[in-house]
């Protein structure tokens, strides 16, 4: 079959060759829905590439898809160095393998073929392929199908990864209705193209069912109308292939269809099997499943059956050796597979792969032995906590908890009761998290001891730690490090290093911050990549809180930036959170909204706790600005706040309030969202916590002076020094914490300074404030401020998205946008997709008339906020 309007994407492939084939790596995503061609034009670049190596690897549509999938194709092809390092859990090696592939032979073209079905270990290696792809002379094309890759899929990122110079993004159109009148000959083909809305594949089923214009039943009946033409051998030996995802071995159909193997070559004279080397595959999954799904109930078992005892005596895969068990409805051997499997995905880092398997092992295999069962809880519950899925970690470890119990295993059950803490306090249970942490502690404190009694005390000193209850997280933290050190468990040493050091930081910065810098080396060094991340979270965190914006910001883009490289995208969420924060604080209102856009509505996004300051960041920017939201997003904050009982949490949430409270005039309001949290920072918080509740009820008249130990710049406020307060803020680089502070004074100049300041924030709230406070003092001519139509951007558009989305509608492509205004391809590419999203335009073409249509086109009345 012609392949029709292709020309123009197998030209930039080609094009994308010739750069690999001069030293200059590229990654080529070739997206668009399943049938459209993508495989077909994959195959004719590999056609066109002359003396090119090939690899050749996919992602198969498994029940839970296999570890490294596409890399076990390529190994059995050829690619030996792969192959060595498939199976030993050595991250690092697959990475040097897979690079030393691509840069064997110039050129390489390696095709990783359905990556919307990749597992996380396959995601994983290509961002880093992606990231060093300029490195090698390699051709990466990656196709997917775009329609079933959520907004918050890791595979996106992996895409992202590589340098906007070196990247090429194809998305396949449908045929058009001209190609299809060229395809149909005499028949029908409006008819046709109705059917099938220009599919090519669609298009090629109907056209090779011989029913010309096609028929109302679509493509399923268009394959089993080949299938009708089969004679008997022939339709079992299909059968048995349908129920084979992605390819069917020879060998394997030799055993399992027996006499009727050879009667293949009929399946592949009517068009629905192709010949692969060693193999048979259907020429599309449409077609596969439109087989597949026509089997009774029995038939299908009873062919997954045959399939798997075939597998089962030449040792394949175990993931896919899983998939066959569940549909062969066997349980002991979806025990005994999947097990093996979901181990194999764990030490591969296919941590969301290695939750499923166990889920299913869990569901459906046989049963197990109680100490067994627990063992299988406890490795599935980690599992489902790495690929952040909490309240499944929760669930599957409180069973784990329950049956140890019943066993008497207090080692066993310590470690259990602290996984159990952990997974609970990530969901923001603070209660279950303590009484799961004390009972590790008791169960185990009167044994000799061990690495699980030093495990379950730094548990406990981690919890202090983050209650800020900070003389017991040391003393518990001090006693774990003794007990560890004495059996060299480097592992609950950087864990106990890591709470010590954040409690210390709070009253010795600069002693607390070099125990934490220690622990992050000696993390490294071990390759306890959790635990570093942790330890950089928490010194950046503390940076931030205590002032320090500048260096904070510097530590948290150190953590997001080897959070990203080790793929731990619930650490590098929460990061982007903070970042977000710190921003807000240093006046960028809009580069910080810009980094949570769709954050929250991402369903990976399950950290309760890690959702706090996004939405406190949300809430303050809209409070400031006027937004009628504002008050949803710190009352929903409020209450996962509450539910954590940490002041850390409390208190910016708090205070937010308390700002609600003094912009509207209201004492009690402001009294109401501060009082609690006050009492409980004068309990155990340190001096930042303190100043902070403390000038908000002082500027509510709630509070006439300072409380001893609070912040410098909190206390000259309150002190009447309000000039010394703002210079303070000034130096922090906080230019609305500053305006804030003149606002109590009672000079013209520095109010009409402050008024500046807020307007260009966008902060119109309290800019009315300050307008009222100018009347007061009698000055005549009060700054007007922004034009009410210039007060906030067209569509809700961030400054940001507003500057690239005029660029946009001049005809500048995503990497000139980039060039121009020194930003990553990637970064233009997301506040593109906003715009369009935002305005309400079908794609980038359409950003012109919208941007005419609200006034904002470059030049026009709309300024950014």
């Amino acid at each position: 079959m012609e392949l029709l309007e292709r020309d123009d994407a197998l030209a930039q492939l080609l094009g994308a060759l010739a750069e690999a084939r001069s030293g200059h790596g590229m990654l080529a995503v070739v997206g668009g829905e399943a049938g459209i061609g993508k495989t077909s034009l994959v195959r004719r670049l590999t056609q066109e590439a002359g003396e090119a190596r090939v690899l050749w690897g996919g992602c198969d549509d498994l029940a839970v898809p296999r570890p490294l999938g596409p890399f076990h194709d390529m190994a059995a092809s050829g690619a030996a160095r792969v192959g060595a390092h498939l199976g030993d859990g050595d991250r690092s090696g697959i990475f040097a393998a897979v690079m030393a592939e691509l840069g064997e032979r110039a050129p390489t073209v390696c095709v990783i073929e359905d990556a919307h079905w990749a597992d996380i270990a396959t995601i994983d290696v290509l961002t880093f392929v992606a990231r060093r792809i300029a490195d090698v002379p390699a051709l990466v094309v990656v196709t997917v199908r775009e329609d079933e890759l959520a907004a918050d899929h890791p595979l996106r990122r992996a895409l992202g990864a590589a340098p906007g110079a070196h990247s090429r993004r194809l998305s396949l159109s449908r045929l058009s209705a001209d190609a299809v009148r060229r395809l149909a000959g005499r028949g029908d083909a409006a008819r046709l193209y109705g059917l099938t809305a220009g599919n090519p594949f669609l298009v090629t089923e109907m056209l090779s069912a011989g029913h010309g214009g096609g028929t109302p039943g679509g493509v399923r009946d268009a394959v089993l109308s080949r299938v009708a033409r089969l004679g008997a051998g022939a339709r079992h030996a299909l059968e048995v292939v349908s129920v084979i995802p992605a390819r069917a071995e020879r060998d394997l159909l030799d055993a399992v269809a027996g006499d009727a193997a050879p009667t293949l070559a009929e399946c592949e004279a009517v068009g629905l099997l192709v010949s692969e080397p060693g193999a048979v595959r259907f020429r599309h999954e449409l077609a596969r499943l439109a087989v597949e799904e026509t089997l009774p109930g029995s038939r299908r078992i009873e062919l997954n059956r045959l399939v798997l005892r075939a597998l089962e005596t030449c040792d394949a895969d175990p993931a896919r050796l899983a998939h066959h068990a569940e549909r062969a409805e066997d349980p002991a051997a979806v025990t005994r597979h999947g097990l093996r499997a979901a181990r194999a995905a764990a030490r591969a880092a296919s941590h969301r792969e290695a939750s499923a398997l166990y889920r299913r092992v869990l569901a459906h295999g046989a049963p197990l032995p109680d100490t067994e069962r627990a063992e299988v809880l406890d490795e599935a519950s980690e599992q489902a906590y790495h690929a952040n899925e909490p309240d499944r970690a929760t669930e599957t470890r409180e069973r784990a908890v329950g049956l140890r119990r019943a066993l008497g295993e207090p080692r066993a059950l310590c470690m259990s009761l602290v996984g159990l803490s952990r997974t609970r306090w990530w969901i923001g249970d603070r209660v279950g998290s303590e009484a799961a942490a004390d009972e590790a502690v008791a169960v185990v404190r009167e044994l000799p001891p061990t690495r699980e009694l030093a495990r379950a005390e730094s548990n406990l000193s981690q919890l202090l730690m983050l209650t800020q209850r900070d003389a017991e997280a040391i003393a518990w933290g001090e006693r774990a490090l003794t007990l560890a050190r004495s059996l060299d468990d480097t592992e609950v040493i950087v864990h106990a290093m890591t709470n010590v050091g954040t409690s210390l930081m709070r009253t010795d910065y600069d002693a607390g911050r070099d125990t934490l810098e220690r622990a992050i080396v000696l993390g490294r060094d071990a390759g306890l990549v959790d635990h570093v991340c942790r330890a950089m979270i928490n010194v950046a965190w503390d940076a931030i809180e205590f002032g320090r914006h500048a260096e904070g910001r510097a530590l948290a883009e150190r953590g997001l930036a080897y959070s990203r490289e080790h793929e731990m995208w619930g650490y590098a969420d929460y990061l982007v959170t903070m970042l977000a924060r710190v921003e807000m604080t240093m006046g960028a209102w809009d580069a910080a909204r810009a980094r949570l856009d769709g954050l929250l509505e991402g369903s990976g996004f399950q950290f309760v706790v890690g959702r706090i300051p996004a939405l406190e960041v949300l809430g303050l920017v809209g409070l400031r600005r006027g937004d009628a939201r504002a008050a949803r997003h710190l009352d929903d904050a409020w209450e996962l706040a509450r539910e954590t009982r940490e002041l850390q949490r409390l208190r910016p949430i708090a205070c937010a309030r308390g700002e609600a409270g003094w912009l509207a005039g209201d004492a009690a309001a402001v009294d109401a969202a501060t009082a609690e949290t006050y009492e409980l920072a004068l309990e155990r918080g340190h001096a930042w916590d303190l100043g902070e509740l403390a000038v908000w009820r002082h500027r509510a008249g709630l509070l006439q002076t300072p409380p001893p130990g609070c912040a410098e710049p909190y206390a000259l406020e309150m002190a009447g020094d309000w000039r010394a307060a703002a210079e303070w803020w000034g130096r922090l680089e906080a230019p609305y914490a500053r305006a804030v502070a003149q606002l109590a004074g009672d000079d013209p100049a520095a109010l009409t300074e402050a008024l500046e300041v807020l307007d260009g924030l966008g902060a119109t709230a309290t800019a009315a404030l300050a307008r009222a406070r100018l009347r007061e003092l009698g000055v005549a001519r009060v700054p007007r401020g922004p034009r009410p139509g210039t007060r906030a951007n067209p569509a809700g558009l961030s400054a940001r998205q507003l500057e690239i989305a005029r660029l946009a509608a001049q005809g500048l492509t995503n990497p000139q946008i980039a060039a121009r205004l020194v930003l990553s391809d990637r970064t233009v590419e997301h506040h593109v997709a906003a715009a369009v999203g935002k305005l309400g335009v079908a794609d980038r073409t359409g950003i012109a008339a919208a941007l005419r249509a609200h006034g904002a086109e470059a030049g026009g009345a709309t300024a950014p906020t």
